[in-house]
């Protein structure tokens, strides 16, 4: 039996030195998982890393990793507070030009560069002049760091700033000519608060497969602004944020692909209000507009309109003749089927609907279907002046209307009340009304229970042109449909918001 059981023993001691070592293998199995894959995998997935600190830290871990984040082929610079070592600009400045002149990869896909801020910085103790003198080293080396970037066939820029305001006094160097010529550009986004100069003498645009454009325009760059759209054949998205001083802007925006339009004045003062656009794109499906409302003329209507959304401001000084100029605007969107119009104050937008209204031989919107009017505030004096105007809603927009969303005041709103009465009877075809007062306070004032439930008696009698119209009333108290009102006994069944409820405190 001896024999035997020494057989066994040695039998086991096998199994459980083959069952150890298979423990110590899978204990390493992933650094050895890991290492077996092949370069290109691996570069793949360094290029995923962000941020870019992640990726070059795997440099220490062998020989064979040592140069492999160089490859990389998408790189993010930012956001900064993940990076512990940048405690002033000159670090940011140092790390920039320490990773991008190492990186040796012919191709970069993509290149996003996120300029700290003062705030961004660990050293946030230090003084403002010499940050400001680090931010004037910055914007030295910013046009360097495109040019290189330019030279390996990227596909997605974006140069972005946090703290704006540091930078928009400073002078910027020339952007290199490179990057209006990078042909394999699909994305451009220079969204930074300063006056961009772009080369005088070498002024040449080539971006034939450029999809995506964002950027601030400013008086000087008139040359880029007449030749930068007319190439870019296969343009489908545009943001311009414009800060123009001078009044006779005249912009051309002809893109047979454009499919989204964004045009931001708010930078811009109230003599360039009369700036003229001329815009030729066929396949429009989204335009927005936000501060002042500048000349719209439209080469061809887009028939894809689905959404047009206009921002107001107060300084718009909304009159007859400022809309009358507008008219081209107003013809050019009449295939839309959602309108928006947001503003801080009702009256610009009660005026603008008033005075559209009025405009002579604007054709019918066959497609609008949606309209949303919102403010932040009302006037307070607003009805004090006009508190018997009524003003029209257009009647070229209520054929075939059949959801509208508009905030009101509810107490002193005369002027709101005689607005939706007329939309009201003019909407035929209107389905759903939906009514809310503007969400500025948490807090409900005194009575305002009262207040809603006078403002959802009275608008509930008005007449309805549409037999099937709904309307629906959200306030801070209480909710309320006007089915839930009773025509022949005179009353309104509604809901009240219990958490709104404050105690009455003498």
């Amino acid at each position: 039996m001896r024999p035997y059981k020494e057989k066994m023993l040695t039998s086991n001691k096998r199994k459980l030195s083959k069952k150890r070592k298979l423990n110590n293998d899978d204990y390493s199995g992933e650094v050895d998982r890991l290492s077996s894959l092949p370069d290109s995998l691996l570069i793949t997935i360094l290029s995923l890393v962000d941020p870019i600190n992640s990726a070059a830290a795997t440099s220490v871990l062998s020989h064979r990793w040592r140069h492999l984040w160089t490859q990389i082929t998408h790189v993010s610079l930012g956001p900064w507070t993940s990076w512990k070592y940048i405690h002033n600009l000159r670090d940011f400045n140092n790390v920039v030009n320490h990773i991008l002149f190492q990186l040796t990869s012919s191709k970069l896909y993509t290149f996003c560069l996120h300029l700290p801020s003062l705030d961004n910085l660990n050293n946030k103790d230090q003084e403002f002049d010499e940050f400001n003198s680090g931010v004037r080293d910055c914007i030295v080396s910013v046009a360097p760091w495109i040019q290189l970037v330019s030279r390996r066939n990227p596909e997605v820029i974006t140069v972005t700033f946090n703290d704006s305001y540091s930078f928009r006094f400073l002078e910027m160097p020339p952007v290199p000519a490179s990057l209006l010529q990078t042909q394999s550009l699909v994305t451009l986004d220079l969204i930074a608060h300063i006056e961009l100069t772009f080369p005088k003498d070498d002024l040449r645009v080539n971006l034939p497969n450029l999809k995506k454009l964002c950027m601030n325009l400013y008086d000087s760059q008139r040359r880029v602004m007449d030749t930068l759209f007319r190439s870019c054949p296969l343009l489908e998205h545009l943001l311009l944020y414009l800060h123009l001083k001078q009044p006779d802007h005249l912009i051309h925006i002809s893109a047979p692909n454009l499919k989204d339009l964004k045009i931001n004045m708010e930078e811009s003062p109230l003599l360039s209000i009369h700036t003229k656009f001329v815009v030729n794109t066929p396949k429009l499906e989204h335009f927005k507009v936000k501060g002042l409302l500048a000349v719209y003329d439209f080469v061809t209507n887009p028939t894809y309109l689905r959404l047009v959304k206009m921002t107001l401001q107060r300084r718009n000084a909304i009159d007859r003749d400022f809309v009358n100029a507008r008219q081209g605007l107003f013809r050019g969107i009449c295939c839309v089927r959602n309108i928006k119009l947001v503003d801080y104050y009702r009256s610009t937008i009660i005026r603008l609907l008033d005075f559209v209204a009025g405009l002579n031989g604007l054709p019918s919107y066959h497609n609008l279907v949606y309209l949303r009017f919102h403010c932040s505030e009302s006037d307070y004096d607003f009805n004090v002046i006009h508190n018997n105007w009524r003003p029209q809603f257009p009647s070229c927009w209520s054929a075939n209307l059949k959801r509208i969303d508009v905030s009101v005041k509810i107490r002193n709103n005369r002027v709101e009340m005689n607005l939706l009465s007329n939309i009201l009877s003019s909407a035929t075809a209107l389905e759903q009304l939906l009514v809310s007062p503007p969400k500025v306070k948490p807090s409900a004032r005194p009575n305002q229970l009262w207040n809603e439930y006078t403002f959802c008696r009275e608008l509930f009698m008005r007449p309805r042109s549409s037999p099937t119209s709904k309307i629906h009333f959200t306030g801070k108290m209480m909710t309320a449909s006007c089915n839930d009102f009773s025509y022949d006994k005179d009353e309104l069944t509604c809901k009240i918001l219990k958490q709104n409820i404050r105690p009455y405190n003498r």
